[in-house]
Order: structure tokens, then sequence, then C-alpha cells
């Protein structure tokens, strides 16, 4: 075998185990016994205009709207990965709740970053084991937030309020076999912040024996 051959093999050997290694780095994981999502993706926080204090679709709707990164859209990000924010890079933190609310003001605080007129953007890979017709997603939030199931709008809130069980609900939709995804935007005005979120059955009952994945489909 030439020496040409060799290296062209290790090469090939050495991406198969570097592909194999980033599989073997992502983590799976279920929704809780009400079937509340407690792992997420999270960047943030994010500053933005006090005037999103106000809590009312004229102050709030542009940041919920915004784009705050180039292909922000379309990102299904990774532990890690980082966006560049105002001119900043900022890193996918992968967080975990103590219990069915997502404390983002903690999150801020790990990165001794201020809590006050924020946004925090959010990222859940919901695995499910075959298709599942007429779901509801239940969301709680602090405060104003939009949330989003594989791309398509479903809820969007503006009111000041603490993040409580299944506030709101959005239309029935189908959740397809294999890995959906779960996106928020969240805006804290001040004060405490978080987010709480399931799916419920046609009969309001919890769907659970969801897993939630650390990584995104390939």
């Amino acid at each position: 075998m030439s020496i040409k051959t060799c290296f062209a093999i290790g090469i090939s050997a050495a991406l198969i185990a570097a592909a194999n290694l980033r599989a073997d780095d992502a983590k799976t994981f279920k929704v809780d016994d009400e079937g509340f999502i407690r792992n997420w993706l999270v960047l943030g926080p994010i500053s933005v205009d006090q005037k999103v204090s106000e809590h009312n679709e004229a102050a709030c709707k542009e940041f919920l709207d915004k784009e705050y990164f180039s292909g922000q859209k379309d990102l299904k990000p990774s532990a890690g990965d980082k966006s560049t924010v105002d001119g900043a890079e900022m890193p996918w933190q992968a967080v975990e709740a103590a219990d069915f609310t997502l404390d983002t003001n903690k999150i801020a605080q790990d990165q001794s970053k201020g809590t006050d007129n924020v946004v925090y953007l959010g990222v859940a890979y919901v695995v499910v084991p075959n298709d599942m017709p007429d779901v509801r997603l239940a969301i709680g939030s602090d405060d104003d937030s939009l949330w989003r199931v594989n791309g398509k709008e479903l809820i969007r809130v503006y009111a000041a309020r603490a993040a409580e069980k299944d506030t709101d609900h959005s239309e029935a939709i189908a959740l397809k076999q294999g890995t959906n995804l779960v996106t928020f935007t969240l805006i804290n005005g001040d004060g405490p912040s978080g987010i709480c979120a399931r799916f419920l059955d046609k009969d309001d009952k919890p769907v659970t024996g969801l897993a939630i994945t650390s990584a995104p489909p390939k």
C-alpha cells in the first residue's frame, strides 16, 4: 500500500471518528412526569430598549419579531455554538430547569449580566415516537413571549405576569414522527423571568413519552 493511500485512509478514519464523537456528545432527556420540557438551548440575555417594560404590542412587537442575528429563523444550534448579536459573540447554552419552569434570570445571573429589559431566545428538539395529530402547545411566560413549532408561529403574548402552567394554548397541530423544533422568544421587563411549556392531547392530558435531544436533526 502506498504512503498516499495510507494517508487517505487515515484522514477518512479521522473524519469518521470525529463524526462519531459529535454524535456521542449529543444527550437525550425526557419530558417530566407532567410533560414539561425541562431541557433547552438558550441564547441570552440580550439587552433591549427599556420600553419593553410597558408590555404591550406597541412597545414589544418589534423585539419579538426581530432577527437578532443573520440566519436566526433557520438556525438549529447545538450547545456551545455562538451567534453574533450586536457585534458580540454569544453562546447557546444547554440549560435544565429545576422544576416545570425554566428560570431565565438565573441564566443571566450565572453570566453576571443584568436581568431587566432583556430578551432570551430558546430552542428545544422534541423527539416524537410516532405521528401525533391534534395536540396543542401549552405555555406560561414571564413576561411577553412568542412561540413557534417547526417554524410556525402558534402563540404570541403581550403581558406582565408570572410564568404559570398552561396560561396560553395553541391551536391544534400535528407533531411528526422524529424531531420537532420548539422555539421561544422571551422578553423580561423587570423582576422574575421564566418560561414553561408542554404539549397537551385532545383531552387536555399531558403528552408524555417524548424525548428531548441536545443536538439538531441531521
